[in-house]
């Protein structure tokens, strides 16, 4: 790390590409770490997919993706827990001295800096809590998340009857070379044995990576965000780099996801090791896991809400991603739940303007500055739906191309009706998000309410529309729910709760980003 500061600080890269201090400032601004994380991670998409697709069969390819949906869900097995206690470190890093009256008079510390106090109380609670529920999740994985993954299994041990049959096709079509091509294919597909061992070993760096939130939460919350991503973007880089690898040595499934979680296992060593060095080493000086009940009794409020809130959005929508994806035909499958995953990738991406700079945005409501967190919010609140709507508009034209021409993959890119559902769908869950998340750096949260409701929206749409339009059902309960009620009532509360002014505040923020996706998307339709 040393060797990249100081080449970033160098006199000839900072001559010769960007002002040494522009990248002074971008290598330890918040924001920018957090975009460049968030971008390996969707490279990792861009770049790893195109070679799945390559290389893997329809029920290899399908695995796979349901191997990424159910990944998804780490973010869903803290319950909360995880953005709430890294809120209140950073509450009690600016200083505050009662977690229960933040947003009211949280108080301060006598010399006017961290409670180091406070920072170590939350620190234990969180490495105890995360301990425990790591337990919680490894039983999840081994009921529910087997169950989900058999019919694609099931699927596997048929694809090499499949593809002789096909071979068999070909070669009496005349096409001796598609012939061998696919009974090449044959003796490598991956068997359910392999299937299941992929499995254990992603249960298990799932657990590893569960249990080491705590260090993860410490890091955020005493303003190591730049710190923390930038080390994550490197070991992201490490990842795509051995994905590659694998995958351009005709490895198969097994050997990919081993590689893949690997790294998992290394983040959190890494983690860890960070966490310990930081603010002169005073994480050595604590305790190991340390359970304070007057810290569990004020985050249990927020955190439960949150711990709904994701549940019944995210949870939701990938449930019924899960759903549709215990169907026999495993192109369809594959084709939707690789849409579904480019889609959340964007999301997350556009996520980061926000989620890398609440704890700073945590900080100023803690001291009282409501004029610096509006600044910081409509900032980042613009940023968000900006990186949310471009990258829709140029997947609609250059997706259906790529993976057509340019992969010739059997495995084809969403429809432009899905895509067009799913922009829309996404697009309004992170205006709505957006607000939801300016208005949590406060600890007021509602998320519970608003994802509840969109989740009983997201399921009567498509339970009732699936019979009818098929697969576009999901992502029109998912545009039904975020856009017919999370906008409004997300909007209306945090300009209540935080005082932003309507409509100024969100015109300067969405109407650019909803007019750029809205005509793109248009004028792909009718280009067609």
């Amino acid at each position: 790390m040393r060797f990249f500061r100081a080449l970033a600080r160098s006199s000839v890269v900072g001559s010769a590409l960007l002002p040494t201090a522009l990248i002074q400032r971008l290598w330890d601004s918040p924001t920018a770490s957090t975009w460049a994380a968030f971008l390996v991670r969707t490279l990792n998409v861009v770049l790893v997919l195109p070679l799945v697709l390559r290389n893997f069969t329809d029920a290899e390819t399908a695995l796979w993706s349901v191997f990424s949906t159910l990944l998804m869900f780490q973010l869903l097995a803290d319950f909360g827990f995880q953005t709430t206690f890294t809120r209140f470190t950073a509450y009690a890093f600016a200083g505050a001295t009662d977690l229960a009256r933040v947003g009211r008079d949280p108080g301060t510390s006598p010399d006017g800096g961290p409670n180091w106090e406070l920072v170590r109380r939350i620190t234990g609670t969180t490495r105890w809590l995360f301990r425990a529920l790591g337990w919680v999740l490894f039983g999840l994985c081994m009921t529910l998340g087997t169950a989900f993954l058999w019919r694609r299994v099931e699927e596997l041990g048929l694809a090499p009857g499949r593809l002789a049959d096909q071979a068999a096709a070909l070669a009496a079509a005349g096409d001796p070379a598609g012939a061998a091509r696919l009974a090449a294919r044959v003796a490598g597909v991956t068997t359910p044995t392999e299937a299941w061992t992929a499995w254990a070993v992603i249960v298990t760096a799932t657990v590893v990576r569960f249990r080491g939130n705590g260090a993860l939460s410490y890091l955020l919350g005493t303003g190591k965000v730049a710190l923390a991503r930038r080390w994550e973007a490197l070991s992201g880089l490490g990842s795509i780099a051995t994905g590659a690898i694998v995958l351009g040595w005709k490895g198969d499934l097994l050997s990919l996801v081993v590689a893949n979680q690997a790294w998992v296992v290394l983040a959190v060593a890494r983690n860890g090791w960070l966490a310990r060095q930081a603010h002169g080493g005073r994480l050595r000086q604590y305790p190991g896991p340390l359970r304070d009940d007057e810290v569990l009794r004020v985050a249990w409020p927020p955190a439960w809400r949150a711990g709904v809130a994701y549940w019944a959005s995210q949870g939701a929508v990938h449930l019924g991603a899960l759903i549709y994806a215990q169907q026999r035909d495993s192109a369809a499958v594959a084709s939707y739940l690789i849409s579904m995953r480019l889609a959340q990738a964007i999301a997350f991406f556009s996520a980061s303007a926000v989620n890398s700079r609440a704890p700073w945005l945590a900080q100023l409501w803690a001291r009282g500055d409501r004029a610096a967190f509006e600044a910081g919010a409509r900032r980042d609140a613009a940023l968000s739906l900006w990186t949310c709507a471009a990258p829709f508009v140029a997947l609609a034209w250059l997706g259906p191309w790529f993976m057509k021409e340019g992969l010739r993959s059997p495995v084809h890119f969403a429809s432009e009706r899905t895509w067009a559902l799913l922009a829309a769908a996404v697009f309004c869950e992170r205006y709505g998000s957006t607000h939801l998340s300016l208005e949590g750096t406060g600890n007021r949260i509602r998320w519970h309410v608003s994802a509840s409701v969109c989740a009983v929206i997201f399921g009567i749409v498509a339970v009732s529309g699936f019979p009818v339009i098929g697969v576009d059902a999901l992502p029109l309960g998912m545009l039904a729910g975020s856009g017919g009620f999370l906008t409004w009532y997300a909007r209306k509360g945090s300009h209540r709760g935080l005082g932003l002014r309507w409509p100024e505040f969100d015109l300067a923020t969405a109407a650019g980003p909803a007019a750029l996706l809205c005509g793109g998307l248009a004028f792909r339709w009718w280009w067609g």
